[in-house]
């Protein structure tokens, strides 16, 4: 898989492809827990697995109970 100077895309043999997710992670119970401290370290979190792997967070953002 190769990605093509100047392009968004992957390309390969017989095909063109560009993969983007919208993910949510949501509380049990939807408690509002994503506060503060805790809040900073699950999102300092997520870029470090983010990052580590390659990947383009084009946004983060979040609310009491849900990321």
């Amino acid at each position: 898989m190769k990605k093509k100077t100047g392009y968004e895309y992957y390309t390969n043999r017989h095909s063109c492809f560009l993969l983007q997710y919208h993910i949510v992670l949501v509380t049990r119970y939807r408690h509002p827990v994503l506060t503060g401290d805790v809040k900073t370290a699950v999102y300092e979190r997520i870029n470090y697995v983010a990052e580590s792997r390659g990947f383009n967070i084009l946004e983060l953002n979040g609310e009491l109970d849900h990321i």
